[in-house]
């Protein structure tokens, strides 16, 4: 059984009874009751969503006792996480996005059953998640194992879930009302057309290629019917099997974690609120053991606190908890099925205190258990520099000076000399080119509708581009007359410029 005894009295206590999943047979191939159990499935999925969600109204500002009970069922099969996290996207208000990559595992993922896939797809047609749901009957039409017959059934199945979708639909009132009640009206002609060929096939007048068509015109009369830009099911969908793909390619060796490096000032944190866009990805921001500044209020933190009240660690011992809650990260991560990002606070290497720091913890220690893919982003440093003394920030390095910032700087740049390099300046003004290549370099999916997201990612370190959801290029500061005779007279600073190609 999928859920314990334990968590099902737990859910019980909040007015959950959720019934078990249909017993799948050994091996969990198509066998002659396979469609029957993918009812049940797509009935109990039905059935999983209304509990949860008419309790969550009954506990009201007590909810998040039940989202936290309900996460614990996500550790028990790669089915039951999956159907956990589609139903905790609508249950804790989370993006329409997030709730479509959601539903798009749910019915793409390789290792559904037949009898999951299928119930699924059902719910989701019914639930109005179309493209997910002919995408998941398209699926199992192409199966070799599917006879025509049951094609036949299935195509009728989706049919009848969609017309339960349709008769949810509010009256038509507007000219919106009536535009959508006219692609409604299409859909359903299609439909029909797909039926009609599933008879067809069933009867051996026409093959099965010409039935996978009908269903791909039906996926995209689906597709032009979404009500807005988030709403792309087919891009979802896309997104899973790439994953898949990927993971698959790297099922080997050592687990896989992405790195960012940049200097404070560099345009850093938008970038990273564009990777924390992106699909299936959580980006822990600004992470460095070694920087022990912090608030003096740090109740998180208790080996920080030990630290000052009782004596000053040493490398091997903060470096010791570093790993391990890094490894825990990773495995939550790894339970949500989402790929971590860990953006480094290089400026606590770089730029503080007498000299660069010999070592970076990132770099020099996480690479032991982890295969390590990495990317640095530079800005002119001329632009970095006037953001770093707008905040007063060039005072924690010394001597403060345009010469000194350039040393350290090309200490940053020579410390991770193998990683690729990519310019601030050229984000700003082709920010979809910048982060499909970026995206590419960590191995992460890319979307382009990062664009309309970026701005409502909340990172630390939002010192810059607060509040902001665009992306320009900004003029530069005004250079004070220090600084400019800092730039004829430093030869560093001369090194930096050229080395960066600027």
């Amino acid at each position: 059984m999928p859920i314990s005894s334990t968590l099902t009295e737990q859910l019980a206590t909040l007015g959950v009874h959720l019934p078990a999943w249909p017993e799948e047979p050994e091996g969990g191939g198509a066998t002659d009751d396979w469609i029957q159990r993918g009812q049940a499935y797509g009935e109990r999925l039905r059935l999983w969503r209304a509990q949860l969600r008419n309790a969550a109204a009954i506990e009201g500002s007590g909810g998040q006792r039940l989202i936290s009970t309900v996460q614990n069922l996500g550790r028990q099969s790669a089915w039951d996480q999956s159907v956990i996290r589609y139903l905790l996207s609508g249950l804790q208000g989370n993006s329409v996005y997030q709730h479509v990559l959601a539903a798009a595992a749910l019915v793409a993922a390789a290792d559904r059953t037949p009898a999951q896939r299928l119930g699924a797809a059902l719910e989701l047609a019914r639930g109005g998640f179309l493209m997910c749901g002919v995408a998941g009957i398209k699926q199992l039409v192409e199966l070799q194992q599917v006879s025509e017959p049951e094609c036949l059934e299935l195509c009728a199945l989706l049919v009848v879930n969609l017309q339960a979708s349709s008769d949810s639909a509010g009256p038509v009132l507007s000219r919106e009302g009536v535009q959508a009640w006219l692609q409604n009206v299409t859909l359903h002609l299609q439909a029909t057309s797909v039926l009609a060929t599933a008879a067809s096939t069933a009867s051996g007048e026409q093959n099965r290629s010409a039935l996978v068509g009908q269903l791909e015109t039906l996926l995209s009369l689906a597709a032009e019917s979404r009500p807005g830009p988030d709403v792309d099911e087919c891009e979802a969908i896309n997104q899973v099997k790439t994953r898949e793909r990927r993971q698959k390619a790297r099922a080997h060796g050592k687990p896989l974690l992405r790195t960012i490096h940049h200097l404070a000032c560099t345009g850093g944190t938008v970038i990273s609120k564009c990777l924390a866009a992106m699909p299936d990805v959580a980006l822990i921001s600004e992470v460095n053991p070694f920087n022990r500044i912090g608030n003096k209020f740090e109740p998180t933190n208790p080996l920080l606190q030990l630290e000052r009240s009782h004596r000053t660690l040493s490398t091997e011992e903060i470096i010791e908890e570093f790993c391990r809650q890094i490894d825990h990260a990773y495995k939550i991560c790894l339970c949500d099925d989402v790929d971590m990002i860990i953006r480094d606070h290089s400026h606590t290497d770089f730029c503080m205190g007498t000299t660069p720091s010999a070592a970076c913890p990132i770099a020099n220690h996480l690479c032991r258990d982890y295969e390590l893919i990495s990317a640095v982003t530079v800005r002119h440093p001329l632009d970095s520099y006037l953001g770093m003394l707008a905040r007063g920030w060039e005072k924690q390095f010394s001597p403060s000076s345009l010469d000194e910032y350039s040393r350290r700087y090309l200490a940053f740049l020579e410390r991770y000399a193998s990683l690729p390099i990519l310019r601030y300046e050229e984000f700003c003004v082709q920010p979809e080119a910048f982060m499909e290549n970026l995206c590419n370099i960590l191995e992460i999916g890319y979307s382009k509708k990062f664009l309309g997201r970026f701005g409502d990612v909340t990172l630390c370190g939002d010192s810059g581009r607060k509040g902001v959801s665009s992306i320009e290029p900004r003029p530069r500061r005004e250079v004070p007359e220090q600084v400019q005779s800092e730039i004829e007279t430093s030869g560093r600073y001369l090194d930096l410029v050229s080395r960066l190609g600027y």
